[in-house]
């Protein structure tokens, strides 16, 4: 996964999976239920707005 973070130029890497807990594997993966990606996409959006 570190290899793909770089490759990409990735800030971050969620590894989606069927459970039903997110948390974090390290600073830069973290494990996201499948339900969570709703909101991982409107906290994304939200960062990505002009303050």
């Amino acid at each position: 996964m570190g290899i793909a973070i770089d490759d990409l130029g990735l800030e971050h890497l969620w590894i989606v999976y069927p459970g039903d807990e997110a948390y974090s594997l390290d600073d830069r993966n973290s494990a996201l239920p499948v339900a969570g990606i709703p909101d991982l996409a409107v906290s994304l959006a939200a960062d990505d707005s002009p303050h």
